[in-house]
């Protein structure tokens, strides 16, 4: 029989997931135990050891842990998997134009002027050449 330098293990040995490993640290910074998580976020115990395997939360459930971590809700969803770090991160482009600077307010006008006379030149007839 060929054995082969690989431990056993256990279904009730296996690592936490990622998202455990963010709970516990949150917890343990806080001084909160798992009792005052699942009462405050309003789950049951069993719900803690789902996410312990890798279950993944609700949004409503993110809410909450973001509220009793007291963190953004992105940063609960990114720890859970359930967005990326890229997804977080994004900003919509602002139409607010008081959120532009001066620079780039004269830049959108000159662009705008321009295209608009490029887009009235197309459109005129063109002028008869009274030499014909």
């Amino acid at each position: 029989m060929c054995t082969h330098n690989v431990p056993l293990v256990t279904g009730n040995q296996s690592a936490p997931s990622p998202w455990w490993d963010y709970i516990e640290r949150n917890l343990e910074y806080r001084n909160l135990t798992t009792g005052d998580l699942a009462r405050e976020v309003g789950v049951d115990r069993s719900r803690l050891t789902a996410w312990r395997k890798g279950a993944k939360i609700s949004i409503p459930t993110a809410r909450a842990i973001a509220r009793l971590f007291q963190v953004s809700v992105f940063e609960v969803l990114v720890a859970a998997g359930m967005l990326t770090q890229q997804e977080a991160d994004h900003q919509p482009a602002s139409t607010d134009p008081t959120d532009l600077s001066d620079e780039q307010l004269i830049s959108e006008l000159r662009r705008r002027l321009k295209q608009r006379a490029e887009t009235a030149a197309l459109a005129e007839p063109p002028t008869a050449n009274p030499a014909d």
